[in-house]
């Protein structure tokens, strides 16, 4: 069928010569134009990057604010140069990803404990220097991924404990400012930090956490987007982290708090469809099929004010294309994963509700429902 296609299609093109002509024009010119947009990135990035490990200690080992954050800024940059993807890029970006990582790698092992890093902090905090506490957690978010390999993972639980062990103080700071960019580059950090290494550390993340803080009750309400997402996102991306990384075993003791989860589906009701989404699947996959979570604590968590909340999310009628938006195939929320033959094209919030309601009250022996009490 296909063969057939591509036939019809080179026949079309030699019946009609100048609309081929005009095809090939526009392949090469776009072909040309992501070339050179290519290799101004790669000049970009060859300027930028450190050549070497003492050029990181120099730029970290400033005394005043300004050099800090220039220097802050610049290893951040370098740092997004060694996560780009290395399955794409031309040979030589592909190199340059390589070099700069071995840079990295290089500075952290001549590091005692990243003590650089820690005394910027302490700096910051001491001198109220703002942007440093945005630009700092950026940068250890992004080591984390550098670090997040077998033969590197031990500079990535040193910075873990570093963050544990002395500035907590910082993180918690952070959230009575919810809608900063400061408190988002936070809720990033602690992310990275739950997941590192499949939630090596997610335990006593959880456990170091303090979970009683009243400003995170702010955390769920703030929707404004400081750095590309809603800290509201991040928030919830941070929490359902616990339930998703293999080597945590204490999410059950967070699940039970109650407050916690629950807090999440508060003013649903204005999340957009992808945000919905993004929440009752991460929700769904989980924590309601999770069967290490009695059903009882679910059904104590999931219950009339949750429920409610998601019923006034279900007043939007609005017909929305899932994939105009980003979600390639939307969940149907069946347990076993089951996946419709056709991925459907036009979804609603009230429908996408309805689905994962039913997904935690309808099938026996599954979310809230009760294998006795089961259809």
């Amino acid at each position: 069928m296909a063969k057939s296609k591509d036939v019809k299609e080179a026949k079309r093109r030699r019946a009609d010569p100048v609309a081929q002509v005009d095809s090939d024009k526009d392949e090469e010119a776009v072909s040309v134009e992501d070339e050179k947009m290519e290799s101004e990135n790669y000049e970009k990035d060859v300027q930028i990057s450190f050549k070497t490990s003492e050029d990181i200690v120099r730029a970290l080992s400033a005394s005043n604010a300004d050099l800090l954050i220039q220097g802050f800024t610049h290893l951040r940059e370098h740092v997004k140069i060694c996560n780009r993807s290395a399955e794409s890029g031309s040979p030589e970006v592909q190199s340059l990803r390589e070099a700069c990582r071995r840079v990295v790698y290089e500075w952290a092992e001549q590091s005692r404990e990243f003590e650089a890093i820690a005394a910027a902090w302490q700096f910051a905090l001491s001198n109220s220097v703002p942007r440093l506490d945005g630009l700092i957690p950026s940068v250890v978010s992004g080591l984390l991924l550098v670090f997040d390999s077998p033969t590197t993972r031990k500079h990535g639980s040193q910075l873990i404990r570093l963050v544990l062990d002395g500035f907590m103080r910082a993180v918690y700071r952070a959230f009575n400012t919810p809608r900063s960019s400061t408190c988002a580059s936070i809720l990033q950090m602690l992310y990275q930090m739950v997941v590192f290494s499949q939630g090596e550390h997610a335990d006593q993340i959880r456990h170091t956490f303090d979970w009683t803080q009243k400003s995170l009750s702010d955390l769920p309400m703030a929707r404004s987007k400081v750095i590309g997402f809603s800290v509201r996102r991040l928030w919830i991306r941070y929490v359902l982290s616990f339930f998703s990384v293999e080597r945590c075993k204490t999410f059950g003791q967070l699940f039970a708090a109650r407050k916690v989860v629950s807090s999440l589906f508060h003013g649903v009701e204005k999340d957009t469809y992808q945000e919905l989404h993004t929440l009752l699947d991460s929700v769904f996959t989980n924590v309601v099929l999770n069967e290490e979570i009695t059903r009882a604590d679910k059904a104590r968590v999931f219950g009339v004010n949750l429920v409610g909340n998601l019923v006034k999310a279900s007043q939007n009628l609005q017909d929305i294309s899932p994939q105009l938006v980003g979600i390639a195939s939307p969940a149907l929320f069946v347990p076993g994963g089951a996946k419709s033959e056709e991925p459907l094209t036009t979804d609603s919030l009230s429908a996408l509700v309805t689905r994962f309601l039913r997904g935690l009250m309808a099938f026996p022996g599954h979310g809230i429902c009760f294998k006795q009490y089961g259809l």
